[in-house]
């Protein structure tokens, strides 16, 4: 039994592929971190949450002035983490917010 390349038999070579296959094998540009939104989100859910588990007034001063800032950051960033409209609205506004 004779192999033959699936090429020769048909008479095509697969080497010449159009730019449009090959695009996305391409690497992409690189992401930005939003690093300061990062620490910020984090260090204040951090406090927030070791507040309520604690019930410390100081921890929880601390972790809504993080979270504060986390929101004005994210305004203002190139590549935010959580897009400034998301944060505008009404309900991600007062969804979490404690209810008596």
């Amino acid at each position: 039994m004779v192999r033959y390349p699936a090429d020769r038999v048909s008479g095509t070579s697969l080497a010449p592929l159009p730019s449009a296959a090959t695009d996305e094998s391409k690497v992409p540009e690189r992401v930005r971190l939003d690093v300061p939104g990062a620490l910020t989100v984090t260090g204040g859910l951090l406090a927030v949450v070791y507040a309520i588990i604690e019930r410390s007034v100081p921890a929880a001063v601390v972790g809504v002035v993080l979270l504060v800032s986390f929101w004005m950051i994210e305004r203002r960033a190139a590549a935010p983490l959580a897009p400034a409209r998301i944060l505008d609205r009404p309900t991600v506004k007062w969804e979490s917010t404690p209810t008596s």
